[in-house]
């Protein structure tokens, strides 16, 4: 009621944050830094519904909150760099992330049983992990990276929205530190430069990293256990190539990008019940009971889902200007 409202705090946000380099060697240099970030929620998200109103015709109504917490990240990062040859480098950075203050849903009921869902500070989450790298400068006609990344990313939840559609699942309420649906553990990537002529560059870009969570579904039931098991492994290679021919104008450039070079089928999603992106469990049932597919696809056909894959093979090819 219009009696029993209050006005929101104030919000007051102090963000500290140090940075420090200093040599270990000639050719060597340890840093370390550490911040205090804010975000202020979304607008929408304070003020949803700031009247309070409810729709009868509804079983969900919501409301926003204006007195929302910003969300908060304590950030923290060590890293060493070394020279090995003059062209030849490394680093190793170690970081370190703690979110709170995430928005959640409070999930209530009015006296006729219908869901009330309220935005609030409830989620949390932990990024941690270590980056090693390896270079080696251009200046000659080779140079070439190479890097490798561990992270762990948990968290009570993947998006705000998460809980509300877990309680309509008839799935527990997640208390504890679970994989997040981007948390990608392996990433390796690799570069190679080419410069064999003045004014000729080649750069293939290699990169292999391991599938992101997702939660499996067995006998057509989901898993309680929210990102229990791991899609396949990704690979990719492109390449960029960049041409001034010194029989024209030097401001052109001519370019030719080949992304996905040996056009492969590359798996972002799977079908939950068997963890591959061509295989289902209901094709393989409707295929033993015979069912007759209407319409021009074959059974097949219907179940192969483009967007589990990533885009084919590209190759772009043109020229640019510099004014």
């Amino acid at each position: 009621t219009i009696s029993n409202r209050v006005a929101a705090d104030a919000e007051y946000q102090f963000s500290p944050r140090v940075g420090i380099a200093f040599p270990i060697s000639e050719t060597g240099v340890m840093r370390f830094s550490a911040g205090l970030f804010f975000q202020v929620p979304a607008g929408g998200l304070l003020y949803t519904n700031p009247e309070y109103e409810v729709n009868p015709a509804s079983s969900v109504n919501s409301f926003g909150n204006a007195g929302i917490s910003p969300e908060r990240t304590l950030s923290f990062e060590v890293g060493l760099q070394q020279g090995i040859t003059d062209r030849i480098g490394m680093e190793l950075t170690v970081f370190s992330k703690d979110v709170r203050n995430l928005l959640g849903q409070e999930i209530l009921r009015n006296p006729n049983g219908d869901f009330a869902i309220r935005w609030i500070n409830r989620d949390y989450g932990t990024i941690r992990g270590i980056t090693a790298s390896m270079f080696q400068r251009g200046g000659g006609t080779l140079a070439w990276t190479v890097d490798y990344t561990l992270q762990f990313a948990e968290g009570t939840s993947s998006s705000a929205g998460e809980a509300f559609g877990r309680q309509q699942s008839g799935l527990d309420e997640i208390l504890s530190l679970v994989r997040l649906d981007w948390d990608r553990r392996h990433v390796l990537n690799n570069t190679l430069t080419l410069t064999p002529y003045q004014h000729v560059n080649i750069t293939f870009i290699n990169r292999l990293q391991s599938g992101t969570p997702y939660t499996t579904v067995r006998d057509f039931v989901r898993s309680n256990l929210k990102n229990n098991a791991v899609k396949p492994l990704l690979f990719t290679s492109d390449v960029r190539a960049y041409a001034k021919p010194p029989f024209i104008d030097q401001n052109i450039q001519l370019f030719l990008q080949v992304e996905n070079i040996f056009d492969s089928e590359q798996p972002v999603n799977v079908y939950e019940d068997t963890g591959r992106a061509d295989e289902s469990v209901q094709l393989e049932l409707f295929r033993r009971a015979g069912t007759p597919v209407g319409g021009l696809n074959t059974l097949d056909e219907f179940f192969y889902r483009q967007e589990f894959f990533g885009a084919p093979r590209k190759i772009s090819l043109g020229l640019s200007y510099n004014f």
